[in-house]
């Protein structure tokens, strides 16, 4: 089962107190979705091992960029 993240905690600390605060979280909860999305679609074609190496890997961070980086080595 593919990993469920909270794209918050990775976007939260990104948009900070940036001036442009709003656009930066929000363009940065699409990428997450969006590569929540490309991972999904492709996460029954990974092997076994490798999902539970990068699920493993990853969770800390909670992090589908992560989770696709290492899926893609």
């Amino acid at each position: 089962m593919l990993p469920a993240y909270d794209p918050l905690t990775i976007c939260e600390p990104i948009a900070g107190g940036a001036a442009r605060q709003e656009m930066i979280m929000r363009g940065c909860l699409d990428w997450q979705e969006r590569t929540r999305e490309e991972i999904a679609l492709l996460w029954d074609k990974v092997p076994g091992p490798v999902q539970e190496t990068c699920a493993a890997a990853t969770k800390p961070s909670g992090d589908y960029w992560k989770l696709k980086t290492c899926i893609d080595k």
